[in-house]
């Protein structure tokens, strides 16, 4: 995980232009894809067609899939009184194709289907420490949001770790359960989309704070 400003102002302060950059970037694609939705059947845009969706507020209690998911998934996400499915899958399976299909597999059964999560431009270390491949994940990035837009799905989440999800060998918690651990005097290690990182330094060198524009976060250890 990277480290970073507890303090709301240090936070404020070292949100730099490059990210400020991306999270339009990002709206952009959003209204983007709902614009794509809004399209008549000529082609055109229908007059005022293209605004933001209004989404329930509050928290969504969902079960959360890989790849697919199964007509007994969802009836255990009916048993258990939840209402909403999240699914992950890779870039391959982010086509607008299988978009619809899944929101209408999960629709007919009574649920609705939140997010559509995309492991290929999550957690991009490309983006958030100025690697090589940058430019081509911001656009990879904007295409995926217009096409959940146009599926009509208009919620997604993304994060910035530059050096992927930091755990320790697993551990024995409350009730004997096995449960996720960090440890770092058990070398602990960095996972993300199948690469993984390592100490001391995931990327071999320290990244400080520069005003430069570009999107650079004060170090690349966990």
């Amino acid at each position: 995980m990277m480290p970073g400003p507890t303090r709301k102002n240090e936070g404020q302060k070292n949100f730099s232009h490059g990210r400020r950059k991306l999270a339009k970037l990002a709206l952009a694609g959003t209204l983007g894809g709902v614009v794509l939705a809004a399209r008549s059947s000529h082609g055109s845009f229908a007059p005022g067609a293209a605004m933001l969706h209004d989404l329930p507020p509050g928290i969504k209690i969902a079960g959360q899939f890989m790849n697919d998911v199964s007509d007994e998934d969802l009836q255990f996400v009916n048993q258990v009184g939840a209402e909403y499915v999240s699914i992950w899958l890779h870039a391959d399976l982010a086509t607008y194709e299988n978009f619809v299909r899944l929101r209408r597999k999960v629709e007919a059964a009574g649920l609705r289907l939140w997010n559509i999560g995309n492991y290929n431009v999550h957690n991009m270390e490309e983006v958030t420490l100025n690697l090589p491949g940058r430019e081509e994940k911001i656009e990879a990035y904007k295409s995926y949001l217009r096409t959940l837009g146009k599926a009509g799905i208009y919620y997604s989440t993304l994060a910035f770790m530059g050096n992927g999800i930091w755990s320790s060998d697993r551990e024995t918690t409350r009730g004997g359960a096995s449960s996720r651990a960090f440890d770092l005097a058990k070398n602990p290690t960095g996972w993300w989309d199948g690469k993984l990182y390592h100490l001391p330094l995931s990327h071999g060198r320290v990244y400080s704070e520069r005003k430069s524009g570009k999107i650079t976060p004060t170090s690349s250890k966990p």
